[in-house]
């Protein structure tokens, strides 16, 4: 993974490695970014378990490339927040039109 992940990144998944060793249970998928070519960023998934190889202990990481998955959850989080303004927005509206008689 040191030649995929960017500094950052590595470090953060040797804490969770680490801690994965000292409570023995693998932790849950994370998401972790990566610049590729032309200044794309790409987003791969990674869960890690530990294993035996060569009669030595080693770590096994399952990437998964999820950039579509997590671009479609970025816009669905634009699409919500300018929903909230619009509501917002009427309500204002509204208040103008129609001001509260105290």
């Amino acid at each position: 993974m040191a030649t995929f992940l960017e500094p950052q990144a590595l470090a953060t998944m040797r804490r969770r490695i680490e801690k994965m060793r000292a409570t023995g249970e693998p932790p849950t998928p994370r998401e972790y970014p990566r610049s590729a070519v032309m200044g794309t960023i790409i987003t791969a998934e990674i869960s890690s378990i530990f294993i035996d190889f060569e009669g030595k202990p080693a770590v096994l990481a399952f990437a998964r490339d999820v950039t579509e998955r997590s671009r479609l959850r970025a816009q669905l989080a634009h699409a919500d927040r300018l929903a909230g303004l619009g509501i917002m927005a009427a309500g204002v509206a509204h208040e103008i039109n129609n001001p509260c008689s105290s």
